[in-house]
């Protein structure tokens, strides 16, 4: 999105517009944090000294326009369904002390960008001065990287500090990442040797291979300290039961899965049968799902944490003479033992 916006803003043609009002839509289809990208490319485009020349062009209505109309569908879905999904964003306001957890959220991505800036740094030695400015990058360019990366950057945590908002450290991946380009930006003159790509090539692999040696002792040392972790709990084994106890009954694969995210998810991704997952017993958290109507045809299991009031009385609501059974279950890693995670299931056959 970033790439074709600089591309419009250097050639605001109406074909640019299309491209990045299409590039826009996408981002925010896949994340809605993409919003504040949105943001910066907005007052990027505002403050720009050539804000002028730009705005006279057909590029930023047609980027709107295109934006508007690719993202309409998703908008009539957002109305049909109660805004499901911004009601489920809104639980993550006032939900964490903001201070802390900002400075947590900006501490571990700016340790991702430490390895990604220092590391190359000293992998790409030896660099030199290019003698010209000819292939250096616009420097008209370089004030919309900025801008861009700095609200990407900055924005969710003005925000986490402003509104008190829970930040998921997924949310800011993609954002972190861009800060490389902006530094780079400001070293238009640096030029980069074939030896140094060369080099980089033989860090890289070597850092990969101690990364994959690494990783059998980190899991061990985190699960020696924390047995108990959410990390390591058994849902590979209750994926296998679950299916299994199916099967038992009914003679088919096991269609759909009915819980809470946290329970669903892990049970739908191991299962052999790859069953549907109804989350969150919402239908607009699981569009896939024909509700009520494929439950009834196809049946499902319902699952709990037997100690989860809610998740149990959602699973009385959709069929109070469902068969019930209990499982317990652990598992075993380095000579431990996990505690015990103790299941509610509740079986519905299929109906002809």
């Amino acid at each position: 999105m970033v790439w074709l916006f600089l591309r419009a803003y250097e050639k605001p043609t109406a074909k640019a517009g299309v491209l990045f009002g299409l590039a826009a839509a996408a981002a925010t289809l896949t994340i809605y944090s993409a919003a504040f990208g949105l943001i910066g490319v907005a007052l990027a485009a505002v403050l720009h000294p050539g804000r002028r020349r730009f705005f006279a062009r057909p590029a930023p209505y047609v980027a709107a326009a295109t934006f508007v109309v690719a993202l309409s569908p998703h908008i009539v879905w957002l109305i049909n369904n109660d805004f499901s999904s911004l009601r489920w964003a809104g639980g993550f306001v006032g939900e964490t002390s903001h201070r802390a957890h900002v400075a947590v959220y900006l501490g571990q991505h700016f340790g991702l960008l430490a390895f990604c800036l220092i590391v190359p740094a000293i992998a790409l030695w030896p660099w030199r001065w290019r003698a010209g400015d000819g292939d250096a990058p616009l420097a008209s360019e370089r004030s919309l990287v900025l801008i861009i990366t700095g609200v990407l950057v900055f924005g969710p945590a003005i925000l986490g500090l402003v509104f008190n908002v829970f930040l998921k450290p997924d949310w800011g991946n993609s954002f972190f990442f861009l800060v490389p380009v902006a530094v780079l930006s400001l070293l238009p003159k640096l030029l980069v040797t074939r030896q140094a790509v060369a080099k980089s090539a033989v860090v890289a692999a070597v850092v990969t291979l101690i990364l994959l040696a690494a990783a059998p002792v980190y899991s061990w040392a985190r699960f020696k300290k924390e047995p108990d972790d959410g990390l390591y709990r058994p849902f590979v084994e209750a994926a296998a039961d679950i299916t299994r106890l199916w099967r038992e009954r009914f003679h088919s694969p096991l269609p759909i899965v009915v819980s809470g995210f946290e329970v669903a998810a892990p049970v739908v991704f191991y299962s052999t049968d790859h069953p549907k997952m109804f989350a969150d017993f919402d239908p607009a958290y699981s569009p896939w799902v024909d509700y009520p109507t494929e439950l009834r045809r196809k049946g499902y299991v319902g699952v709990c944490f037997a100690d989860d009031g809610g998740c149990l009385g959602y699973l009385k609501s959709l069929n109070p003479n469902a068969e019930q059974i209990d499982i317990v279950l652990r598992r075993q890693m380095y000579g431990i033992t996990t505690p015990p995670m103790t299941l509610h299931l509740e079986f519905t056959g299929p109906k002809p």
